[in-house]
């Protein structure tokens, strides 16, 4: 896989967490007032962001296996930013090859 579209699916669980996470306290009220449809017209937006995560969650579980826990925000922050250093090494070097290759031309024209 490459690194740019790990980095992406990594963002994309890691709002989801996000998300459900916020949505916790909505959903443990909603529950609490019988599954109330007043209540549900009012925090649509949230409940619909925590069913969006919770979809995310069941088809992360269905590719990973039953028995493969949810990564924890920590985690994929620490993968993250793993990644994303592995991905800038090369464009580092290409940098310092071009620098070079201006310094070299600036002599040459001085």
């Amino acid at each position: 896989m490459r690194d740019k579209d790990r980095l992406a699916e990594i963002k994309v669980m890691v709002t989801h967490l996000q998300n459900y996470n916020k949505a916790k306290n909505v959903f443990a009220e909603y529950r609490a007032s019988g599954y109330s449809r007043k209540y549900y017209e009012a925090h649509r937006d949230v409940l619909a962001l925590r069913q969006a995560a919770k979809q995310a969650f069941d088809e992360y579980v269905k590719e990973n296996g039953k028995d493969t826990p949810l990564p924890r925000l920590k985690d994929l922050h620490a993968e993250y930013a793993t990644v994303l250093e592995r991905k800038r090494k090369p464009m580092q070097s290409i940098g310092n090859k071009n620098r070079k290759c201006r310094i070299i031309l600036w002599h040459r024209k001085s």
